[in-house]
């Protein structure tokens, strides 16, 4: 059971987590804070999706690989403006030494945290089961945001009255733009490691 809780709320950060802490300031602890929270929520975005292309229905996962690669091309260029953007590195000792580390070409935080979520995430789905896994999102749609799925969107709708699948639709929308625009990846590191879109002002 605690597994299964487990597994919801991985499924739930995909469908409607608030990914971003508040950006009240431009300190350094503060600007690695929400860099590390946005991390960790992309990547469960990203993972989540990749696993369920595998699993439960067929999507376009390039965009999504794209953004990983963006992701770590951003931490290099940020920590060649600012060495202290390095503590991001800090607490991937075991990823990088991974064979899947190993065999990529100049991996970084985005790499890391990845290889870090497949590890972890196959584990809690075998425990629960592929099949309730699948019927946990409505993955046809999430997985293919490009096309129109009028009639998918909604019968979802009537199904779950409560869910804003529109608004999950919009982020991973984000998600996939770090790896199609990738002009936020040389924008300036002060503020923020993100780019403006995927960061919620707060006061």
């Amino acid at each position: 059971m605690a597994m299964y809780r487990s597994l919801i709320r991985v499924v739930a950060a995909a469908l409607l987590a608030t990914f971003w802490v508040e950006h009240a300031c431009a300190q350094v602890d503060v600007r690695l804070k929400v860099a590390e929270d946005g991390l960790d929520a992309v990547m469960k975005v990203i993972s989540t999706s990749v696993l369920a292309s595998n699993l439960c229905t067929s999507g376009d996962m390039k965009a999504l690989f794209f953004a990983i690669d963006a992701i770590d091309r951003r931490y290099a260029f940020c920590v060649g403006q600012d060495s202290k953007w390095r503590a991001l590195e800090q607490k991937w000792e075991k990823e990088k030494g991974s064979k899947n580390a190993q065999s990529m070409k100049n991996p970084g935080i985005g790499s890391f945290a990845y290889i870090r979520e497949m590890a972890e995430l196959p584990e809690e789905v075998q425990a629960v089961g592929e099949e309730i896994f699948c019927s946990m999102a409505p993955w046809n749609i999430l997985l293919n945001p490009d096309e129109p799925n009028t009639e998918a969107k909604e019968e979802f709708r009537r199904a779950h009255p409560n869910l804003n699948i529109d608004a999950s639709l919009d982020r991973i929308l984000a998600i996939r733009m770090l790896g199609l625009d990738r002009r936020w990846i040389k924008e300036p590191c002060d503020k923020s490691f993100w780019p403006s879109y995927l960061i919620s002002e707060r006061r």
